[in-house]
């Protein structure tokens, strides 16, 4: 909240998810809650998508209220690049004889789909790398046209690390939401990622421009509680920059002026506002009550010490705000 953050999804709380939403629900009943909190219940091993939305409407039933609440199931498509679990089109650089794997088949995402679509319930997909990327947009694809035209689902890929360019057009095409966590989009100090990938994949990563010329919506994430990095304002800085913020650098002891690759990518900061506003509250199903000002809507807005447009770019993630409000009431800080 102090970010001038409003509405947050979270992204799982796996074993502890009892204990977190039963203490925001305390808050939400004496007034306390300062953002709208929209929970889930994660699938990171197989068996649970067969609990997901038994869970899910348990945890509507035990901690649902005006501002905590359980829309959007999680789901893991595959791991990570660092330790070599992420779902690859075309083998590791390094391992030759290995692609990795999806949590599902393109038939049992289409299915699971089609469950949600009977149970209004939307899907956060973490992705990483092309092959779950793939397999993600196939089953979306396999159950919009089992369902039509009235598919209810929205849902959103994060993360995609590494998505081939045969892809890029299909986020806008099929409606899913690409979300990226900006903050991890400078340069790899200290990663195992270019090893894995070798010198073509590793210049092709985090990419958003053409989803944005596309018309895909953009969205935008911290994947973690770390305050150190949860900052919009950061994300923004370094998804503009494709660089991290100088002290950053030099507390790892690299060359401030190094930059992922490729430079084209530096999003306009129209772009990373956007990913962080509008396309976000759509992702939530809030487009008609947050994400602009506009008559109508409800009353959250942010008031920064300085204009993002006028800091310079790698002074972004300096910025705070000095007053938060949230439906017209002064949440932090004071208005002018």
């Amino acid at each position: 909240a102090e970010f001038g953050v409003t509405t947050v999804f979270d992204g799982g709380n796996f074993e502890f998810a009892d204990h977190v939403y039963s203490n925001l629900a305390k808050l939400e009943q004496a007034g306390e809650l300062p953002v709208r909190y929209e929970g889930t219940f994660p699938i990171y091993v197989p068996k649970l998508r067969n609990v997901a939305v038994a869970e899910m409407k348990r945890y509507r039933e035990m901690y649902g209220g005006e501002r905590l609440q359980f829309n959007t199931i999680k789901m893991f498509m595959d791991g990570v690049n660092e330790n070599r679990s992420a779902g690859m089109l075309e083998p590791y650089a390094d391992n030759p004889d290995f692609v990795g794997n999806t949590m599902m088949t393109v038939e049992e995402l289409r299915d699971f789909l089609v469950e949600l679509h009977s149970e209004k319930f939307d899907l956060h997909i973490h992705s990483i790398s092309d092959l779950a990327t793939r397999t993600a947009l196939d089953g979306v694809e396999a159950a919009q046209q089992l369902i039509g035209d009235e598919f209810y689902p929205r849902v959103s890929l994060s993360h995609l690390e590494l998505v081939d360019p045969d892809d890029w057009p299909r986020f806008a095409e099929l409606g899913v939401a690409a979300n990226f966590t900006p903050w991890w989009h400078g340069y790899d100090f200290d990663t195992t990622v270019p090893e894995a990938f070798g010198e073509d994949r590793i210049n092709r990563t985090y990419i958003a421009r053409p989803l944005f010329e596309s018309g895909a919506r953009v969205t935008y994430s911290s994947d973690t509680w770390d305050m150190e990095v949860l900052s919009p304002y950061l994300g923004m800085e370094v998804g503009h920059n494709r660089q991290y913020p100088i002290p950053m650098i030099e507390a790892f002891g690299g060359d401030i002026n190094a930059m992922r690759l490729p430079e084209s990518e530096r999003l306009d900061l129209e772009m990373m506002i956007d990913g962080y506003t509008i396309h976000g509250a759509w992702a939530q199903r809030m487009e008609n009550d947050i994400g602009s000002i506009e008559e109508g809507k409800l009353a959250d807005f942010i008031v920064l010490e300085r204009s993002l447009f006028d800091v310079g770019r790698r002074e972004i993630h300096t910025v705070e705000p000095v007053a938060v409000v949230v439906e017209g009431a002064t949440t932090q800080g004071a208005l002018p």
